[in-house]
């Protein structure tokens, strides 16, 4: 045998050795990196968001997304829509409809922070035997919402919201409404096909005219279930519940068909129907068009 063998064996290694450690910065950079999805993410569908339909809050539906339950998951993105709502009160002779064009616009700020602005762009209001003079099509209200997420794990995230309502209704002619909606809201995501999305806000208004200023205070909740069967097609079933000064003032299930048409496109159905408490809404629907990225 080589005396000197053993030699040439040991610098053979030592020079492999060196050429791994060389090369292996080189293969981190090339090797792809794996990023936690997080309960919002989906493969082939828009992030993850709750029914976006509500009653609102001081007993007004119509002002923009006021009184409702954003989105835990953040996002950039837009939806235009339309809803409409329907009121009734036979033992007092009154009864209104509304209609509004709704636009929503969403920055994302960084990982944790958006900024939401929506505004209703047309509102269309007829009334019999109300108190209130508004004219029949004006500009309704808008809000401006800013989002943080504050605590995330791979199944669920919670997010604090605060939202401020501008004083840009037309049709209140001797009354401007303001108001400020701090709450939270949240989403569970155990599967791709399954999540559960809820929140709780404390909305509070203030009318102002000549005769004085007038206050709300509406806590409201909401909770709902969603189910993604088979893409693109999600089924959401929710309730929403809202208390006031006059005590218990609605129980409302609520449901929406969501068509994912792309990765960032959607469209969807909303409906809800007040049961129980003094409020006089008999129903409200929505149809949306949106894109989240």
């Amino acid at each position: 045998m080589n005396r000197h063998a053993p030699y040439a064996l040991a610098i053979t290694l030592f020079g492999a050795d060196a050429a791994l450690a060389q090369a292996t910065p080189a293969q981190e950079q090339l090797a792809p990196t794996v990023v936690a999805a997080g309960p919002c993410a989906r493969p082939r569908s828009a992030p993850r968001a709750p029914i976006e339909l509500s009653l609102g809050a001081a007993g007004v539906p119509s002002l923009a997304d006021f009184g409702s339950t954003p989105s835990a998951c953040g996002y950039s993105g837009f939806s235009v829509g339309g809803r409409m709502g329907l009121l009734i009160a036979t033992s007092a002779f009154y009864g209104a409809i509304d209609a509004e064009a709704a636009l929503s616009g969403t920055v994302r700020i960084d990982e944790d922070s958006w900024v939401t602005l929506a505004i209703d762009a047309v509102r269309y209001r007829t009334v019999i035997n109300a108190s209130v003079v508004t004219a029949p099509i004006d500009l309704g209200a808008t809000t401006l919402t800013v989002h943080h997420a504050l605590a995330t794990d791979a199944d669920a995230q919670v997010t604090l919201f605060l939202r401020a309502l501008l004083p840009t209704e037309l049709g209140n002619r001797f009354v401007a409404r303001i108001g400020l909606e701090p709450g939270f809201s949240f989403v569970f995501s155990p599967h791709r096909r399954w999540s559960l999305h809820g929140g709780v806000s404390l909305p509070v208004t203030a009318a102002i005219s000549a005769a004085g200023t007038s206050f709300t205070f509406t806590p409201r909740a909401t909770f709902d279930a969603a189910w993604l069967p088979v893409d693109p097609f999600e089924a959401l079933l929710g309730v929403e519940a809202r208390v006031g000064f006059d005590g218990f003032e609605f129980l409302a299930p609520r449901l929406a068909l969501r068509a994912h048409l792309t990765k960032t496109a959607y469209i969807d159905l909303a409906a809800m129907l007040p049961l129980l408490g003094v409020e006089r809404s008999l129903a409200r629907a929505s149809l949306n068009f949106g894109m989240r990225w």
